[in-house]
C-alpha cells in the first residue's frame, strides 16, 4: 500500500495539530491507558462542540465543570482562546468587523482554529470580500470537515452571489452534518423562495422555527438545571425542583406562543 510507511500520530500529537476527533478515535484505539485522558479529551469535545453551535453560555458552563485538568494539556490557553472567541463573536453579531479582527488575533489555540477562519469568514462576507471569505471557510473545513455552520456560509457566499443552486446545495450539506441547525433550515428557505418553490420555501423554513424552538428549549433547560443546583444546593427538595420546572416550562410555552411557533 502506498501508506506503508507513513508514521502514525500519537494522540497527543494529533491534539497539538488541533485534531480532537483524531486525537480522542486514536486514543481509544491503541491508548496507552492514561487515567483520565479519555474524559478529558471528551469533556473538551463537548466544550468545542457547544462553541460551534454558537452556545457560549453552556460551553462556559461545561468547562467549569471540568475539574480534572491534567498538566499535559494548555488550559489556560484554551480558556483565553475561548474568551476571544466568545467576544468576538459578539462583535461580530454587531457587524463590528474591526473589533472582530483584533479580538480573534488573541485565539490562538489550536483546538480553537476552524472556528477562528469560521468568524474571520463571516466578517470578510460582511465586507463584501467574498472570494477571501469562501477561502477562510475552505480552510475551517480542511480542519473540521464537520463544521456545519461553514458549510451554511459557504451557502450564504454563494446566495449573495445569485448561485441558488450552489447555496441550496452548501445548505442541504450542513443539515444533513446537523439537522438542529436553524440558520441553514431557514437560509435554504429563502433560496428556495428565490428559486420560485414556494412549497419548499415554507417547508424549510417550518423545519428552522422547529430547530429554533430545540435550541431555545435545550438553553432553558440548561439553566433551569443551573437555578436548581444555586437554589437547592444540588440535593435539595424535589418538590423545589419540580416547581421550578413547571416555572421554566410555563416561560418557554409563553415565549414560543407569543411567537406563533405553537
Amino acid at each position: 500500500p502506498s501508506n506503508a510507511g507513513a508514521v502514525q500520530l500519537s494522540w497527543r500529537e494529533f491534539l497539538l495539530n488541533g485534531e480532537l476527533e483524531a486525537a480522542l478515535s486514536n486514543y481509544l484505539r491503541f491508548g496507552p491507558e492514561e487515567s483520565g485522558v479519555q474524559a478529558v479529551l471528551e469533556d473538551l469535545h463537548d466544550v468545542i462542540s457547544l462553541v460551534k453551535a454558537k452556545a457560549y453560555n453552556r460551553a462556559e458552563r461545561a468547562l467549569a465543570r471540568i475539574e480534572h485538568r491534567p498538566d499535559w494539556f494548555d488550559w489556560a490557553g484554551f480558556e483565553t482562546s475561548f474568551s476571544a472567541l466568545r467576544e468576538a463573536s459578539a462583535a461580530l453579531d454587531e457587524r463590528d468587523t474591526t473589533a472582530v479582527s483584533e479580538i480573534i488575533a488573541r485565539a490562538r489555540h489550536p483546538l480553537f482554529s476552524a472556528e477562528v477562519c469560521n468568524i474571520r469568514g463571516t466578517a470578510l462576507i460582511f465586507e463584501g470580500d467574498f472570494e477571501a471569505a469562501r477561502a477562510e471557510f475552505d480552510r475551517c473545513l480542511e480542519v473540521d470537515p464537520k463544521h456545519y455552520r461553514a458549510v451554511t456560509n459557504l451557502g450564504n457566499a454563494a446566495l449573495e452571489a445569485g448561485d441558488l443552486d450552489g447555496a441550496i446545495a452548501y445548505y442541504q450539506r450542513a443539515i444533513n452534518l446537523n439537522g438542529d441547525f436553524p440558520n441553514a433550515h431557514h437560509n435554504l428557505g429563502v433560496a428556495w423562495r428565490k428559486k420560485g418553490n414556494i412549497a419548499k420555501s415554507i417547508s424549510a423554513l417550518k423545519a428552522g422555527q422547529r430547530a429554533q424552538q430545540r435550541f431555545e428549549q435545550a438553553e432553558a433547560r440548561e439553566q433551569l438545571g443551573k437555578m436548581t443546583r444555586r437554589v437547592t444546593g444540588g440535593s435539595g427538595s424535589k418538590y423545589l425542583k419540580w416547581g421550578l420546572y413547571a416555572l421554566v416550562a410555563a416561560a418557554v410555552y409563553w415565549f414560543l406562543s407569543s411567537r406563533g411557533t405553537i
